[in-house]
């Protein structure tokens, strides 16, 4: 590849799959400002469902860049406001895990109580 030819990006599919007790968001590709609409839109779709539980998939998410992390977080508060309970499951790939991890972020989306310093 030359340094004239565009990156092109994975693109990014979000699915959600409603069961009984919890909403299931599953995501593939890569997740940043490009490609985040698909994000936003099933998180949405999973936060109005009934179920107060909504699980995001994120094992086959490839790349994640702060656009995307904001988008989870926005959406966990959302979800806290209503009463829901939203997390990431903890198969993650190395990349995602380490933006997770070094902002912070981890312990938000995993569901576990961020420890005192």
């Amino acid at each position: 590849m030359s340094s004239d030819e565009p990156i092109r990006q994975q693109p990014l599919i979000a699915t959600v799959s409603p069961q009984a007790a919890r909403t299931v968001v599953n995501v593939e590709g890569e997740a940043c400002y490009p490609t985040s609409a698909p994000l936003d839109q099933a998180l949405q779709s999973a936060l109005a469902a009934p179920a107060r539980v909504v699980d995001i998939d994120f094992s086959h998410v490839t790349f994640c860049d702060c656009h995307a992390l904001n988008t989870l977080l926005r959406a966990r508060c959302q979800a806290a406001r209503a009463g829901a309970h939203l997390t990431l499951r903890p198969t993650l790939q190395p990349v995602v895990h380490r933006l997770l991890t070094l902002t912070g972020a981890a312990p938000l989306l995993s569901g576990e109580r961020p420890h005192a310093a």
